[in-house]
């Protein structure tokens, strides 16, 4: 499986398109949050998905979810 490599600008915009009114994840970071500091974890964050795709590995702690019963 093959990745295209993510820029910053990709990552901010994804950012901010987050939905307010849902549940924060397993890390308990809402996405009010997340926008807050997007400017400061996009570069990490990139770079992390862009290692991710040209490894194949995924870190153990992004495959963790939260999934609670309605």
């Amino acid at each position: 499986m093959f990745c295209c490599p993510v820029i910053l600008s990709e990552i901010v915009q994804i950012i901010h398109k987050l939905p307010q009114n849902k549940a924060p994840g397993n890390d308990n970071i809402n996405s009010k949050m997340l926008k807050e500091i997007s400017d400061t974890i996009s570069g990490p964050l990139t770079y992390i998905f862009n290692v991710s795709f040209t490894t194949g590995l995924v870190p153990d702690l992004l495959k963790i979810a939260k999934i609670v019963p309605i």
